[in-house]
């Protein structure tokens, strides 16, 4: 690494805007995640395309239902629109991102 160069896997530009609604037993929030993009290896100037990983969005939601003070449902899911980008080049060669992945559960509140 020289004077200069940029760090690895650490992204210029990173933005994550949420939105969301209440009332008193449902909640509802949907979140978009940006990462500009990132050099996996230590450098400046010309991006290789070998050595960086593509700009990309990811949106997520998740609902939530109060049944009662005590006890409530949920249903998450993460990658929303099931966007395919590269999470990882280094150490084993690229490596995908979390495709579309739903959670639903309950919450018990002792």
């Amino acid at each position: 690494m020289k004077a200069g160069d940029a760090l690895p896997y650490i992204p210029e530009h990173q933005l994550r805007l949420s939105a969301g609604l209440a009332s008193e037993r449902f909640r509802a929030n949907l979140a978009a995640t940006y990462v500009g993009k990132i050099r996996t290896k230590a450098g400046q100037g010309a991006w290789d395309p070998k050595e960086s990983i593509e700009s990309h969005v990811v949106w997520d939601a998740v609902a939530t239902w109060n049944f009662t003070e005590s006890l409530s449902t949920y249903l998450k899911v993460d990658n929303l629109f099931d966007e395919t980008y590269v999470a990882s080049r280094r150490p084993s060669g690229v490596r995908p991102g979390l495709p579309r992945t739903a959670y639903v559960g309950l919450t018990f509140r002792l």
